[in-house]
């Protein structure tokens, strides 16, 4: 729970909180209280919460109960993992020191003043089993294991974790002996908070979670889990998802379409392992059809090992439709799978889809970037003329890994495009090679014209990764521009330098301490004092 407050907001509580509280200043603190309530903020914000709590001691009961609804109505905006922030909240102190007082040194018989607001009791004893006093916690949690409106099982399930066991037990018992009476659409949104105070490692409650999952696999809840597991809560769904494969162990074909469909990465991997439990020659077909057009990688990446099922297929003949897979991890599952089954020529392979194949070009050249050598550098120069950006930031990649140091002009002449992905693939080339870089070649695109931001940003980052000596002539070289923006980075590109100068003990030569002093002499006063120090001690 991220939530900030608004200054309007907080100005009226320092207002509040001005007031002091006695029988003269009553009604001003009535109305000034009764205004700040009015307002959206206070009903849909729950960072306002630990504020609105002092309020609940106020004299009126109309305030009372005013505040009560505000409370109730911003708890609606909290995501259920939300609420252990919420409790951290309720429970520490904060920056306003005095404004919670009230509520801080609230005492366990002191709850017995708020029995009489029946609507909002479970709100009431919820918020204090949150209280700092562990009796205060210990009366509430009693109180709320006295109700039966559902409402109350959230707070239990907060206070099953407490650091005082007494408070845990009593929490985990009302909860387990809720279990029978409720149906399981009353813990089902509970299970991502269940499961994150088992995280904690603080108490076990492999038990609690066995009687709860043993409830919720009743195939009435069937539908009520389906509908969760689009949830946005991740744990939610992986757990939903998890409960129906063990409720439909027979009829699993949908559920394991459902699983696939799912955004969820963890989700699908649970389609797939039950697909591996159920597989067998005749439905292997069936399964492989199915992986093999899913959209996504992360499914479609167990297509080659589920072919090794299917026996009325040319395995090498599928397989090799996996090589010119978008992926990479799939391209190099499919060549595992193929060297198995005795085939190894993927570089002719790769080349004669280079030529034939328009539609997998983009495919074809990282596969030869995966298995080709620099003699395949050649083949790929004529592909970087065209149109396709995507293809063209692919050519620049596989150059890089085939031939860094034989395409450095090339690179040179791309790292100035007014395209950012070209650009930066071409910087990630030259990075490769920084070491036989000419800089003059760099400082011929610094001194043109125009230059776009992305293209100063990637020069920049050459810079820094040129041997050591070498990258701080230029940082204090690029002084000589005369741009307060420059200096600005130049000045921070120097401060790093120096914090990470004892990484390399490699001395300065002579015609390098040379140009340090030139380039420092003549731009000193651009750079700050304190890094002044350190580069005159280095060059003394």
């Amino acid at each position: 729970m991220k939530l900030e407050i608004s200054e309007f907001i907080l100005s009226k509580l320092k207002y509040i909180e001005s007031i002091p509280n006695n029988r003269f200043t009553r009604i001003r603190r009535y109305n000034a209280i009764n205004n700040l309530l009015e307002e959206e903020e206070c009903k849909t914000n729950p960072a306002l919460i630990k504020y609105l709590l002092e309020f609940i001691f106020f004299e009126e009961d109309y305030i009372i109960e005013k505040t009560l609804k505000c409370i109730s109505d911003a708890l609606e905006n909290l995501e259920i993992i939300d609420w252990i922030s919420l409790s951290e909240d309720v429970k520490n102190s904060d920056y306003y020191g005095n404004s919670r007082k009230m509520w801080f040194s609230l005492e366990a018989d002191g709850l017995n003043e708020f029995k009489k607001f029946h609507k909002y009791k479970y709100l009431i004893f919820g918020l204090a089993s949150l209280h700092r006093n562990g009796y205060v916690r210990e009366r509430a949690v009693m109180e709320l294991g006295g109700l039966n409106t559902g409402k109350e099982l959230l707070y239990l399930t907060l206070r099953i974790n407490d650091w005082v066991e007494e408070i845990a037990k009593l929490s985990e018992k009302y909860l387990t002996n809720r279990i029978s009476f409720y149906s399981g659409n009353s813990f089902i949104e509970l299970l991502p908070l269940i499961y994150h105070m088992g995280l904690g490692g603080r108490r076990n409650h492999s038990k609690l979670m066995e009687k709860i999952e043993i409830t919720l696999k009743n195939k009435q809840n069937i539908n009520m889990l389906e509908y969760y597991v689009d949830s946005g809560d991740r744990y939610l769904r992986r757990a939903c998802y998890e409960l129906i494969c063990d409720i439909n162990r027979n009829s699993y074909i949908p559920v394991i379409n459902m699983g696939l469909k799912n955004p969820d990465t963890v989700v699908q991997r649970r389609a797939i392992k039950l697909i591996f439990s159920k597989i067998n020659e005749a439905n292997a077909n069936s399964f492989y059809i199915l992986i093999k057009s899913e959209k996504r990688s992360s499914v479609r990446r167990y297509a080659p090992y589920i072919l090794g099922y299917c026996k009325n297929l040319d395995v090498i003949e599928e397989l090799k439709g996996f090589l010119l897979d978008n992926n990479k991890s799939i391209r190099e599952k499919a060549r595992y799978y193929l060297r198995k089954e005795g085939y190894s020529d993927f570089i002719s392979f790769y080349r004669e889809a280079l030529y034939n194949n328009e539609k997998s070009i983009y495919a074809a050249i990282f596969g030869i970037g995966e298995v080709g050598t620099r003699e395949d550098a050649v083949i790929l120069e004529k592909y970087f003329d065209i149109k396709d950006i995507k293809i063209r930031k692919a050519v620049l990649s596989v150059l890089r890994k085939l031939d860094g140091e034989g395409y450095q002009d090339l690179f040179l002449k791309n790292l100035s495009s007014i395209l950012p992905g070209i650009s930066k693939e071409a910087r990630k080339a030259l990075e490769v090679s920084i070491s036989t870089i000419d800089e003059e070649k760099l400082w011929q695109i610094i001194k043109l014209d125009i230059i776009p931001e992305h293209v100063f940003q990637n020069i920049l980052y050459l810079f820094r990764k040129m041997p050591k000596w070498m990258s701080i002539i230029q940082f204090l070289r690029l002084l000589k521009l005369n741009n307060d923006q420059v200096n600005e980075l130049v000045n921070c590109e120097l401060l790093d330098w120096i914090y990470a100068f004892n990484r390399s003990f490699t001395k300065p030569s002579e015609q390098e301490i040379s140009l340090i002093k030139e380039y420092y002499g003549t731009n000193k006063n651009k750079i700050d004092e304190q890094i002044q120090k350190h580069i005159e001690e280095l060059i003394k």
